[in-house]
């Protein structure tokens, strides 16, 4: 099974590097433009799956790309899969040919999603140390 979108790529491509600009530009501050704060782990003392990447996102734009995958690791891969993902667009129109994307890499995504809300979790319930 392969995603067969040709223009699904740049509209995605365009609307992030639009957002950094306004982002950045504007001097928008994100801690203050979207909420972090975890019903989840409010109200039942555990991380969820999502826990972390509203503050990854914001060390990622800022440049700190270590503190960026300590909070939510998924933020960076995804970065560099829309990289990989608009090389392969570029590739498709020089080639000419179909842009044929695997689901390959957004399955490695959810892994790594389930992956880091576990190791949070095992760290949080078991060692009794908040990693976010």
């Amino acid at each position: 099974m392969y995603i067969r979108y040709k223009h699904i790529v740049p509209i995605i491509f365009v609307i992030v590097c639009a957002s950094l600009v306004v982002i950045k530009l504007g001097n928008t501050n994100l801690a203050k433009a979207l909420p972090y704060d975890c019903y989840i782990y409010r109200k039942y003392g555990i991380y969820c799956a999502g826990c972390g990447g509203t503050r990854a996102v914001m060390e990622f734009l800022n440049g700190n790309i270590f503190a960026s995958i300590k909070y939510h690791p998924a933020v960076v891969y995804s970065a560099g899969l829309m990289i990989y993902m608009m090389f392969e667009y570029i590739r498709s129109i020089v080639k000419k040919t179909e842009l044929v994307i695997s689901p390959v890499p957004f399955y490695l995504l959810i892994g790594v999603i389930i992956l880091q809300w576990i190791f949070k979790d095992y760290m949080l319930i078991f060692c009794g140390r908040k990693i976010i």
